[in-house]
């Protein structure tokens, strides 16, 4: 009896060791070995770049600029999003796509060069274009510091985090700022447009119109020669003399072009 027991026991602990041994060794315990995709310079006939680290790159498509996964580092994968999201592109050569990797790397060290460069001058030229978006829609000079910097914090904190929020804060928006910036666009247009006048023989039309209050205004278009091509602009914009001869309302025109240097020399 005592020896059946004794051999009972000892098959048992054969045993018992025999499955520890072999669930030691079960491949299940061993976790499956990741693969790390690498970037192909034929991926750009697919409209296809990368980004990230050399170890394990990221596909990024050079048309929408979306970065898919390293896993969809496939040229079955890679054609699929370009046939589905740009069907339109399916047929393009590979220097369409040449050029597109060239604007996409020139943008990338622009931006690249303004991170690293002088935050102020970035926020002052921030503040010109914000101010130019005010003068084009049409919107008061106060939008700029109640809805449109406000609004530009709350997306900047919320998706990138209050660190990025620091260079927003020295972007200047106030009523009178905007102003300011809306003047200096204006006589750096009118500037321009004048220096190609004078470069030019050109002819000026001029008309009268009314505004929204009903006020009499007289509008001066000219057309002029650039670069062997015939352009047209809008010139200037006045009111009327009071006593409206033709000698008075002449003498309108003529005293902007006098006092803005060009001479009628030039004028057809």
């Amino acid at each position: 009896m005592d020896r059946w027991l004794a051999t009972g026991q000892l098959k048992r602990s054969e045993s018992s060791i025999t499955d520890t041994e072999s669930t030691s060794d079960h491949p299940v315990a061993k976790q499956k070995r990741k693969v790390r995709r690498k970037y192909s310079d034929e991926y750009l006939g697919l409209g296809f770049h990368w980004t990230g680290s050399e170890a394990e790159p990221l596909p990024l498509c050079l048309v929408c600029l979306e970065t898919l996964s390293n896993e969809a580092l496939k040229p079955c994968k890679l054609r699929r999003h370009l046939e589905t999201k740009h069907g339109e592109y399916v047929t393009k050569p590979l220097q369409f796509f040449e050029n597109k990797l060239k604007e996409y790397q020139s943008k990338k060290k622009v931006m690249e060069g303004r991170a690293m460069g002088n935050d102020n001058a970035i926020a002052v030229e921030t503040s010109y274009l914000m101010s130019e978006l005010i003068a084009k829609t049409g919107k008061p000079h106060t939008d700029g510091e109640t809805f449109l910097l406000p609004g530009t914090k709350i997306i900047v904190e919320k998706m990138l985090g209050e660190k990025a929020l620091q260079p927003i804060k020295l972007i200047s928006l106030s009523d009178n700022t905007v102003k300011r910036r809306i003047d200096d666009m204006a006589d750096n247009v009118l500037d321009q447009l004048i220096q190609d006048v004078k470069a030019s023989r050109f002819y000026a039309i001029l008309d009268e119109s009314t505004d929204i209050a009903n006020v009499a205004n007289l509008l001066a278009y000219i057309r002029y020669e650039k670069n062997a091509e015939i352009k047209e602009d809008f010139l200037f914009c006045r009111p009327p003399p009071t006593h409206s001869t033709a000698e008075a309302i002449f003498d309108v025109p003529n005293t902007f072009i006098l006092s803005n240097g060009i001479g009628p020399n030039v004028l057809g």
